[in-house]
């Protein structure tokens, strides 16, 4: 459910798929993003110094995409997804939650390799 919320849906179309309440949903939502925020840093292998390394991947992006760039090495994308303001007894900082464009949201981001 936290997965789908995250993606972009719906609470009112998610509880009706799942079959639950609203506070359910919230409640998944909220131990989805602390077992998230408590997860040590994921580990991601750059390796800038390696120049076999770099083409290799370089290449995996000028090929699945048929780019003229011939240097890319990542891709990264990333939403804000809208949520209720956090209670102060919830989270450490409220003001944490309000992003640039000027609502409560989960900043949400991703990094990809050319597979």
């Amino acid at each position: 459910m936290a997965l789908r919320y995250l993606g972009g849906g719906s609470y009112t179309g998610i509880c009706a798929v799942f079959g639950v309440a609203r506070a359910t949903l919230y409640n998944c939502l909220w131990e989805v993003v602390d077992a998230m925020n408590t997860t040590p840093a994921i580990y991601f292998n750059f390796e800038p110094g390696d120049p076999t390394w770099r083409q290799r991947t370089a290449h995996g992006f000028q090929r699945r995409r048929r780019s003229p760039f011939d240097n890319i090495s990542g891709a990264t994308d990333g939403i804000a997804v809208q949520q209720e303001q956090p209670l102060a007894s919830n989270v450490p900082c409220v003001a944490d939650y309000f992003s640039r464009k000027r609502f409560y949201a989960l900043n949400t981001q991703e990094i990809c390799n050319a597979q």
